[in-house]
């Protein structure tokens, strides 16, 4: 990490990182407990996991979409990581669709830890990608955030302390 970042800055970029390092962490353990079967999802959970990803793969892929063709653009940044969680947003929608289709009969359901536990570990993969990436190349905003409460920081103290010379003449 650059020098020219302050010590709250490094501290919110640390943040962020480890952050996305834990959640990498638990997508990990779950792709990975699911596909060799060591846990078993509910068909309950699986019906909830089936309209949330539904519904997240749309958003993501209109976020992805508006990100492109909007007059103001992104920064590269926000386009990189939409674009690394745009694979896994497709797959998700395209089995979405075919389970609520039936067209695949018992076919989901015999084999569902080889159809869901891979959406698990690419998204830790993809996490972990972004952790290193955002460890070397801060989100703006990050920095922007931590540059303004550093001069909010800094105006605080100033209204705080009062010059010698106002002092000497209060006594």
């Amino acid at each position: 990490m650059d020098n020219k970042y302050s010590k709250e800055q490094k501290k919110a970029i640390i943040v962020y990182t480890v952050e996305l390092s834990v959640f990498a962490l638990i997508f990990l353990v779950i792709g990975v407990l699911e596909l060799c079967n060591i846990i078993k999802l509910s068909d309950r959970f699986l019906g909830i996991f089936q309209w949330v990803t539904l519904f997240g793969s749309i958003i993501l892929i209109a976020l992805f979409v508006v990100s492109l063709v909007r007059k103001k653009k992104s920064t590269l940044l926000s386009i990189f990581d939409r674009a690394l969680l745009l694979p896994a947003a497709l797959y998700a929608l395209v089995l979405d669709i075919l389970i609520l289709s039936g067209a695949t009969g018992s076919f989901i359901s015999d084999n569902r830890q080889y159809l869901i536990s891979p959406i698990f570990i690419y998204i830790a993969i993809t996490y972990i990608i972004q952790a290193i990436y955002h460890y070397k190349h801060p989100l703006p905003g990050l920095i922007e955030e931590e540059e303004k409460k550093d001069e909010e920081n800094i105006v605080d103290v100033e209204a705080t302390e009062k010059p010698e010379n106002e002092k000497e003449n209060e006594q």
